[in-house]
């Protein structure tokens, strides 16, 4: 009987262990928002809105069009909202990157990313704020591995000006 509890403990080094550590590893921010995004729109009113992350130190995302089909792009997105008009986000041009055992170069985003976001206010609706429910998804990857895919959600603030 005394093989049983020796064996539960090796069943725990061995299969559980690396599951925690693999969940802890996968759960790391590699981005960040520099700041809440906020806009303030009379109606009828568009204009730009940037949307800035920051990458984290030695890290890189995957450009919003990659040249490789097994890599995943970068994908800004909000929720709809009435009376608002949100339109495609502009991405900057991205950057070249060499990775370790990669022929071709990569298309990526580094340091900061600045997205702009046509905005337009159609129908105020009695309302002095809208709250719209955004979604930033990436691949991050170092010199020399890629990652999982991550989400990154995040509020987006319009004012309506009086």
């Amino acid at each position: 009987m005394n093989y049983l509890p020796r064996n539960n403990i090796l069943i725990f080094y061995f299969l559980i262990l690396p599951f925690t550590a693999f969940a802890q590893v996968e759960e790391r921010r590699f981005v960040e928002l520099k700041s809440e995004p906020e806009l303030r729109l009379a109606p009828g009113e568009q204009n730009q809105l940037i949307v800035s992350f920051l990458i984290k130190e030695g890290y890189h995302i995957q450009a919003n069009r990659v040249k490789d089909e097994n890599l995943i792009p970068t994908k800004l997105s909000f929720e709809s909202a009435e009376g608002l008009r949100i339109g495609d986000p502009v991405y900057p041009q991205a950057d070249e990157f060499r990775m370790e055992g990669v022929k071709e170069p990569l298309a990526v985003f580094g340091d900061t990313l600045k997205i702009q976001l046509p905005v337009k206010l159609i129908n105020t609706m009695g309302k002095q704020r809208f709250l719209i429910k955004g979604q930033f998804y990436y691949q991050p990857c170092d010199a020399s591995k890629c990652y999982y895919p991550r989400e990154f959600d995040f509020n987006l603030s319009i004012r309506v000006k009086q």
